[in-house]
């Protein structure tokens, strides 16, 4: 697959007038190239001149342009936003939820206590031990019933309570955010991705070597694309959804 067509298939709708216009500057070269006389396979066929080579350079200067500004806004709601999360999971470390203890715990150990004092008063006899044993039966099932019966209104409280419904939202917040960083980080190494080939197309067709010049460049004016701003945030996110 073509890079122009990856890079525009991997970027949500919405950034795609922020990418790189990789797909406009290599018609700029094609064009450039057909108006210069080089070969048809895209091989430097002559000498170029720098005024051929204004709309390639024109387009270039507004992809950096527009990334610029679409990190910037990226950036600063990110970082109000990680501020958010990290108070919002603050504010549930210091509550939290303490469920009462069964109520049917004394009652259980009421009936362990009557249990044992029959057990004592049983006598050796076939019958007596098989009508214990049914008793038994019965009294087991009794307790599981109100135990489980416990446990299902508990996790009814729990649902209801606001500390847990706090947890989820903030886990949920949370997990969304973690997606949404691996966008942007995705997002900023394709286009990073973007400017080296467009600009080693650039000294194929014209015999240039300014791509390492122009890359040494973009790494001073553009060091974002390495995501390192972004990816301490995610490492953050990460760590706080584990807890």
């Amino acid at each position: 697959m073509k890079f122009g067509k990856t890079l525009r298939d991997s970027v949500i709708q919405e950034w795609r007038f922020y990418s790189v216009d990789y797909k406009a500057m290599k018609k700029a070269l094609k064009t450039s190239a057909a108006d210069d006389g080089s070969d048809s396979d895209g091989g430097y066929g002559g000498p170029y001149e720098e005024a051929d080579m204004d709309e390639f350079f024109a387009l270039y200067e507004e992809s950096k342009t527009k990334l610029d500004r679409f990190y910037d806004d990226k950036e600063k709601w990110a970082v109000d936003y990680m501020q958010t999360l990290e108070d919002r999971v603050e504010a549930l470390r210091d509550t939290s939820s303490n469920p009462p203890s069964p109520s049917c715990g004394t009652d259980t150990e009421s009936s362990s206590d009557s249990e044992e004092e029959n057990n004592n008063d049983i006598g050796n006899s076939p019958t007596s031990a098989a009508v214990h044993t049914l008793t038994l039966s019965r009294s087991h099932k009794r307790r599981v019933s109100t135990n489980c019966s416990w446990l299902k209104d508990e996790y009814r409280r729990v649902g209801k309570s606001k500390h847990f419904q706090n947890y989820i939202y903030a886990k949920k917040s949370l997990c969304t955010f973690d997606r949404e960083l691996d966008l942007l980080l995705e997002f900023l190494s394709l286009n990073k991705t973007a400017f080296g080939k467009i600009l080693k197309k650039y000294d194929k067709r014209t015999g240039a070597m300014i791509r390492e010049e122009k890359l040494a460049e973009l790494a001073e004016s553009h060091a974002f694309l390495d995501g390192e701003v972004l990816a301490e945030l995610k490492d953050r996110v990460v760590a706080m959804i584990d807890e």
